[in-house]
């Protein structure tokens, strides 16, 4: 995590080691058709989703 120009890492208990952030232009994004395909693409779906664990999805909005 960079906190004002300076690397620090920060260990959270039983938090995920990895994360990904995507900027949509909304929640209706998430139940289209073409999300739905998105995420079947790739490698993903046969290759890395069957090794995942502690997976949560959280929807948040940028202020200002």
């Amino acid at each position: 995590m960079v906190i004002g120009g300076e690397v620090k890492t920060v260990v959270a208990e039983g938090e995920p080691k990895y994360s990904a952030v995507y900027e949509i232009e909304g929640p209706h994004i998430l139940v289209s058709d073409e999300w739905t395909a998105a995420v079947e693409e790739g490698r993903w779906p046969e290759q890395v989703r069957p090794y995942t664990h502690n997976r949560s999805h959280v929807l948040r909005q940028r202020l200002g």
